[in-house]
Formats: C-alpha cells, sequence, structure tokens
C-alpha cells in the first residue's frame, strides 16, 4: 500500500503536528506501508522515519498546483492522507482545495483527511473570521475526502452540523503525543525540583503545551492557593512556550505573585526533548486541565501525559476510554474540586499507584503511534476495498 503524508510541516523544525505525523509514519512504515512525505519543511531526515521519498513546496498557495500535480502523477499513491491544520497551511487556501484537486487529476486516489482543529483560513493576515461563526468555508474539503479523522466527538459533531452529508466518512481515532518521553515512569523530582529551586519534599504537579486560555491556568492557581490554606504546599511546573497572546503568561505570573505562589510556580517555556521527558516525568501528579471539558480531547496533552505512567487530574466529562477512568476527573471551573481531587490523589498510594499504571496501559492501547497506526491502517484498507 502507497500512501502520500501531506504535512506542511515536519522534523526538524518543532511542531506538534509535524511530530504527530513524524510518529505516525514511523509506525505505519513498520507495518510494512510504503509511505512518501510532501512537505513544505526541508531537509528531511528520508532514513530516520522509514520514508520512500520527501518532496517540497516554497508554500501552499495556489501557484504550486502544478508542481503538487507533477508529484502525484509521480508518486501515484493508493492513498493521499492531508494533516489539516488552519495555521500550517496559512496564508494560502491550497489546504482547503487540495482534496477537490487531487479529485480531477486522480479520480482513483482515496483522501483521508485528519483535522487538527476546525479553523479556517483567513482572506489576509490579521482578517479575523470575518463574521463567519462556524467553519462552513471547509465544506469544499470535506466533499472530497474519502475520509475524515478527527480525535474528539465534539469536533465530529461540528462537522456534521456544517455538512451532514459526510457523517459516514468520519472516523474518530484520537490525536496521540507530539513526542515520546524517554524516560517513562521513572522518576527524576530531585533534579528538576533543583534545577528550578522548588522543594523536593512537596508534592510536585506537572502540565504541558502551549500557554493558551484554553488551558484553565486560573483555576489550578486558585486550587493552589487553597491547598496551601490547609498546610499542604504544593509546587507547580508547566512545560510548554508562549502561545500568540503575548499577555496571557504576564496575567498568570501576575496572579501567582498576589496569591503568595511565585515561588511554588515555575513555567518553563520551550524545551528541547530530553529535557521535556526529563521534566515531566519528574512529576508525583500530573495535570490536562481546560476550561471546556471537550478540550481535552481536542489536544496532544492527554495522551503525552497518559504515557508518563503517573496519577493524572482532569477536566473531563466525556472522553473517557471505556471501562474505569484512568484519570480523577473534576467539573470545568471548580478549584475546590480540583483542590480535593490532588489531595486525594497525593494522600493515597495505593490510588496513585493504580491511576500510574492504568494512564500507561491506555496510552499503549488508544493513543500510542502504534495503536493510531493499526487504526489509521484500517481506514485506509476500507477504502480501498470498496
Amino acid at each position: 500500500m502507497k500512501v502520500l503524508f501531506v504535512c506542511p510541516a515536519f522534523p526538524p523544525k518543532v511542531c506538534g503536528v509535524g511530530n504527530y505525523a513524524a510518529l505516525l509514519i514511523k509506525a505505519l512504515t513498520g507495518m510494512g506501508l510504503e509511505i512518501s512525505l510532501l512537505t513544505g519543511d526541508g531537509p528531511v531526515d528520508a532514513e530516520q522515519y522509514g520514508l520512500s521519498r520527501v518532496h517540497t513546496v516554497s508554500n501552499w498557495k495556489i501557484n504550486q498546483k502544478k508542481r503538487i500535480q507533477k508529484i502525484l502523477r509521480s508518486e501515484n499513491p493508493d492513498i493521499v492522507h492531508i494533516q489539516y491544520q488552519q495555521a500550517l497551511f496559512h496564508p494560502g487556501w491550497l489546504g482547503l482545495s487540495l482534496p477537490g484537486q487531487i479529485k480531477r487529476w486522480l479520480p482513483k486516489i482515496r483522501i483521508v483527511v485528519t483535522q487538527h482543529d476546525l479553523n479556517y483560513p483567513y482572506l489576509f493576515k490579521g482578517a479575523g473570521r470575518l463574521g463567519m461563526r462556524r467553519p462552513a468555508v471547509l465544506k469544499k474539503m470535506w466533499e472530497y475526502a474519502d475520509a475524515i479523522i478527527i480525535g474528539y466527538q465534539s469536533g465530529a459533531d461540528e462537522i456534521t452540523g456544517v455538512h451532514p452529508a459526510v457523517a459516514k466518512r468520519i472516523y474518530h481515532i484520537p490525536i496521540g503525543p507530539g513526542m515520546e518521553v524517554d524516560l517513562p515512569g521513572k522518576g527524576h523530582k530531585e533534579e528538576v525540583c533543583r534545577k528550578y529551586h522548588l522543594d523536593t519534599k512537596s508534592p510536585l504537579l506537572v502540565s504541558f503545551g502551549f500557554i493558551y486560555r484554553d488551558k484553565d491556568f486560573p483555576l489550578i492557581l486558585r486550587s493552589l492557593k487553597m491547598l496551601k490554606e490547609k498546610d499542604l504546599r504544593v509546587n507547580y511546573i508547566h512545560v510548554g512556550a508562549e502561545g500568540d497572546e503575548k499577555t496571557y503568561l504576564p496575567e498568570l505570573k501576575k496572579m501567582a505573585k498576589e496569591l503568595g505562589l511565585d515561588s511554588d510556580i515555575v513555567f518553563t517555556g520551550e524545551l528541547g526533548a530530553r529535557e521535556t521527558s526529563l521534566t515531566l516525568c519528574a512529576a508525583d501528579i500530573g495535570l490536562a486541565i481546560f476550561t471546556k471539558s471537550q478540550d481535552l480531547g481536542r489536544h496532544s496533552t492527554l495522551p503525552l501525559m497518559l504515557q508518563l505512567g503517573k496519577p493524572l487530574v482532569v477536566t473531563d466529562e466525556q472522553n473517557r476510554p471505556e471501562g474505569e477512568p484512568p484519570w480523577v476527573a473534576v467539573p470545568v471551573g471548580d478549584s475546590e474540586a480540583l483542590a480535593e481531587a490532588i489531595a486525594g490523589v497525593h494522600k493515597d498510594q495505593s490510588l496513585k499507584d493504580r491511576l500510574g499504571v492504568d494512564a500507561l496501559e491506555t496510552y499503549k492501547k488508544h493513543y500510542s503511534p502504534q495503536a493510531i497506526g493499526e487504526k489509521t491502517v484500517a481506514v485506509y484498507r476500507k477504502l480501498l476495498a470498496q
């Protein structure tokens, strides 16, 4: 089976979607698939990822159509798998029109689109959403896609709300992590705490991801304040770079200082893969706390934290695998419930042990590149059998 991956960003460029695609490609080539890549970044080490060939374009504007057509004809794949995230294709609209173009050029090719978000391009930088409240502009892409992969149910519901005709083409496959930690389940707490001047004897909470407002950092800070008032001092480290809104991190630091928590909290900024692994694996408890419960399934934060093999506290009401959830779930926006959950996990060693084991098992079964690869291949085979 020949597959052409279309992913605008790819390692060595640092990009969550590109890193996810790289891990998935390694899993698929390990299953015997022949994978080539079309990307906007180079050079790419094809041998490292088991890629047969690598093709590049200078941008994702319409003027690249002829080059992409030539690449497609030379590859003649069975499947084209597009990794769609609006920011990666910006400022061009080619990502949206590509499925339709491919169907006109090579009608027999099956097209799979993985939706990493449901955002859509702006006409020009800074134009905003131009009054549109739903991503209806994505309809053309979905019309020509033979399969649409999305990792969270609310996203699938939004797609069918915009375009009901594609409901049977939607496949719910989790989006895996953008990296695999090197040291899952192993602790380096003292080393990390010394580096950031934190008390090594206090419980250490850790979270990961870009610093956006969909992650409810104020809720975490208020919960830590409650715990401190009950004589449970907790340290907290967040690993991740600032998002586009540069005012948010200063607001959080100011809030931490006002609450008397500034010496207990660290925002590391972006770290390399080894430092990220070391810091995350130092955690006593992991956090995945969002302002909306459906956001838990949207991000690669969840699978990354699960693979640590550590107890996890999340805001969640709908993203639970079958059986007993491998985390402690708290309601969105409830700082008292979050504080109680953190204290409860900290004080119950048997619960911590069970959650750690369950987290790693859940990662392997549902969120690892191998698990996602198997589900993805099942979609490919179903399309080719039709």
